[in-house]
């Protein structure tokens, strides 16, 4: 098989709203900047390209106009492009799905399909001969970020309607895995591609971002030998309700709140405007990657792409489609969904593959553009943000219904049997 891969930076040359901590922010200053990067991947006659670009979402147009222009340029079929955001939460917008109050910069926009079309045209002109070797570790920082509220701070105004909060919770499973593949070339130089959950929402400053993703990048070219690492691609998993562990005590202040919140809430996310953070967390997942042995070497062949509208009703009747793919290259199977999706839902996925290793099962997030957060019956039951207040932002006229998770694990049985005939 051979395979390519190549990024480039996106430039911003005018101050723009960043996209996903509201409306206070926007800048035209670059912290690490945000990219687009490409994979580029052959066998026999067979074509698949992965592209990732750090945003907040991708959004329909963006991604119509990328495949439509790859297509003609390449002759890659367009079920055989996977395009997805990182997630990012300092970048510009590009989603006109995302119903924020943020205006698409026609520059940006444009700027965009350019870099990306060029970072296309780098990665299939690097394609070579590989070997592929598969990666996994159990630590990934990530944890769950739906704390239930206390009852005695639901008299509280600032807790009366909330029944959860964005706040740690340990006492909640959290998917803390990490996939990676490693290609590596002949003159043993190699990129990664990694795949893991949680949200990248530690950056928090009014500089350009593109969050942990750069920094395990940087990590992995730093601590790998000879130079030899020409970067990663990170592939945003099924991280809905799950954020980085990055975490620090809550602190005693003037307002009688906080001792009670010190008491039964005790931790919050430490978020923070540098570069400190986001290095940390970098540092400890490129560290925890490298260390490890590999798991076995692997033929990427007898490529097969499969495409799945599964409907999904809403509480009021109404309905809305979620896109699910599967990528299956040969022993390893890429399930990719267009939504924030729960994580506990690569669990059940598992679970219906259970022959198979979970570091051979590869679950995405973030492609196309979004349907919403895509919660479990338990995260239904517990509502909050994700269930509820966030629907507007996704031009959803109600919650989800509570059949989402038994139309879910219909349509992974569907599609797993139509990649077994």
């Amino acid at each position: 098989m051979k395979a390519g891969f190549s990024k480039v930076q996106l430039n911003i040359k005018e101050k723009l709203q960043l996209s996903g901590f509201g409306d206070f922010r926007s800048s035209s200053n670059i912290l690490d900047g945000i990219f687009s990067k490409a994979i580029f991947m052959e066998e026999k006659k067979c074509k698949v390209l992965f592209l990732t670009i750090d945003l907040l979402f991708i959004g329909k147009l963006l991604s119509e106009r990328l495949k439509v222009q790859i297509k003609n340029l390449y002759k890659i079929p367009e079920d055989n492009i996977l395009i997805s955001a990182t997630h990012t939460h300092s970048a510009p917008k590009t989603c006109e799905q995302f119903l924020d109050s943020h205006s698409i910069s026609q520059n940006f926009f444009n700027e965009v399909i350019k870099k990306s079309l060029k970072v296309v045209e780098l990665a299939i002109k690097n394609k070579n001969f590989v070997t592929a070797e598969l990666y996994e570790t159990q630590d990934f920082p990530a944890i769950n970020r739906r704390l239930p509220v206390p009852l005695i701070l639901k008299v509280l105004p600032s807790y009366f309607n909330k029944k959860c909060v964005n706040r740690p919770n340990r006492l909640t499973s959290t998917d803390k895995t990490c996939r990676a593949i490693k290609f590596i070339y002949k003159n043993e130089s190699f990129f990664w591609i990694i795949n893991a959950a949680a949200h990248p929402t530690n950056y928090n400053g009014n500089y350009i971002s593109s969050d942990y993703p750069y920094y395990i990048e940087k990590n992995l070219i730093k601590y790998s030998k000879k130079n030899l690492c020409k970067g990663s691609m990170f592939l945003q998993g099924w991280a809905g309700n799950q954020n980085c562990d990055l975490i620090k005590n809550i602190k005693i202040n003037l307002h009688p709140v906080s001792l009670i919140e010190k008491i039964f809430i005790k931790q919050i996310f430490n978020r923070s405007s540098s570069k400190k953070n986001l290095d940390i967390l970098g540092k400890k997942i490129a560290k925890s990657l490298l260390k490890e042995k590999k798991k076995e070497i692997i033929k990427l062949r007898n490529f097969s792409i499969k495409s799945l509208n599964i409907p999904l009703k809403l509480s009021n009747k109404s309905e809305t489609n979620l896109s699910l793919r599967l990528f299956n290259l040969g022993n390893i199977k890429i399930l990719s969904l267009n939504g924030e999706i729960f994580a506990s839902y690569r669990k059940k996925i598992l679970r219906l593959l259970i022959n198979d290793p979970a570091y051979r099962i590869f679950t995405i997030g973030y492609t196309d553009y979004p349907v919403g957060y895509i919660p479990d019956n338990e995260g239904l039951k517990l509502g909050g943000y994700e269930t509820d207040r966030s629907i507007k932002y996704f031009g959803l006229s109600s919650r989800f219904s509570s059949c989402i998770e038994d139309k879910l694990i219909s349509g992974f049985k569907k599609i797993l049997r139509i990649s077994n005939k």
